[in-house]
């Protein structure tokens, strides 16, 4: 209780006190202290927590979020996910303040750290292994073959990376391409019109392209371990309210396991929020590596240097294609204690 008797007994008219005149009548006491209370309590009354608000775009190896909620993991406990058309879309939504964490890669993480956002590292989903592809199309054979012609990007580190990777694991320059930038939303509608003779882009997008017959010209499996899909949290929320962050973690634990237990269900359910067929969602699996709960704990353990040795390659690469607004420190960005 946020009030005293004393403060209730302060609301009674004083000329009721004993010695001014006879005591007032049972029902109309009880009246009155039926009043006093309601009044006290509607004005001690707690606020909602604020909820923690998580960013994704369209990602097969993000969906374990979106299956937490379908299980109501989520309920009566201020977490929410939000999804949006792309990338750029769900950064530019954690850049604004609009949510408290967003679903990125290592590069995308390193480059919001550049720009001055102070976040945590507190969950790993996955390790990209093919699921990120530079598609051309028919007739194309090799990222060499892209040379004088227009690739179709999202203006993310992500998209920047794996094009910069691309090119030089093929002794290319990028001034030997035309850059056009595109969300992810319009990468199939700029192939499929010929605005572009290659894309840089992951699911949904990769399997319709691909029954179109295009031709993976790279992947990410090619560059390995270099790109993996993290959450990352505002600092200020991951300090100021780290029940929530931990609430978020273990409900995505929780998905985690009802899938490997559950794996046709879930799989169909996530097929139907990709809005591709079940078997195309199951062969995109074969893209990524899901991340568990024993080897999050063991590469988010300050103790251990592989993540942020990872961070560190990633960070001089990305300085030396002029990536980075700014000096990252990787180091500061993993957090295990929340999957912990």
């Amino acid at each position: 209780m946020c009030f005293s008797e004393k403060a209730v007994i302060s609301v009674l008219p004083s000329q009721w006190s004993a010695r001014a005149c006879p005591a007032p009548s049972r029902p109309l006491r009880l009246a009155v202290l039926t009043i006093a209370l309601a009044v006290a309590l509607t004005g001690c009354e707690r606020k909602p927590e604020p909820p923690l608000r998580v960013g994704t775009n369209t990602w097969p190896g993000y969906e374990l979020l979106y299956l937490a909620k379908h299980l109501g993991l989520y309920k009566g406990k201020s977490l929410d996910v939000i999804r949006y058309p792309s990338s750029s879309d769900s950064m530019t939504a954690f850049r604004n303040g609009l949510i408290e964490a967003v679903a990125v890669t290592l590069d995308e993480a390193l480059l919001l750290q550049s720009e001055g956002q102070r976040i945590r590292l507190v969950l790993l989903f996955d390790f990209s292994n093919g699921g990120d592809v530079i598609i051309g199309r028919p007739g194309l054979e090799s990222i060499r073959d892209l040379e004088m012609k227009k690739v179709g990007v999202e203006n993310t580190a992500l998209g920047a990376y794996m094009l910069t990777r691309a090119l030089e694991e093929s002794g290319m320059s990028l001034d030997r391409i035309t850059i056009v930038p595109l969300k992810l939303n319009q990468h199939e509608k700029a192939y499929t019109e010929k605005t572009v003779d290659a894309v840089v882009t992951f699911e949904p997008v990769r399997s319709r392209l691909l029954e179109a017959g295009g031709r993976i010209l790279f992947h990410s499996g090619q560059i390995p371990g270099e790109i993996i899909d993290v959450l990352a949290v505002r600092e200020d929320v991951a300090t100021k309210r780290p029940t929530l962050v931990r609430r978020m973690v273990r409900a995505y634990f929780q998905a985690f396991d009802y899938m490997e237990n559950n794996r046709r269900e879930s799989i169909g359910y996530m097929a139907r929020m990709e809005n591709i067929p079940k078997d195309a969602y199951t062969k995109s699996l074969e893209g990524i590596r899901l991340i568990g709960k024993d080897e999050n704990s063991r590469l988010l353990d300050p103790a251990n240097e592989e993540l942020v040795s990872r961070l560190k390659v990633l960070e001089r690469i990305m300085r030396e294609k002029q990536l980075l607004l700014s000096d990252t420190n990787p180091a500061s960005l993993p957090d295990g204690s929340f999957v912990n």
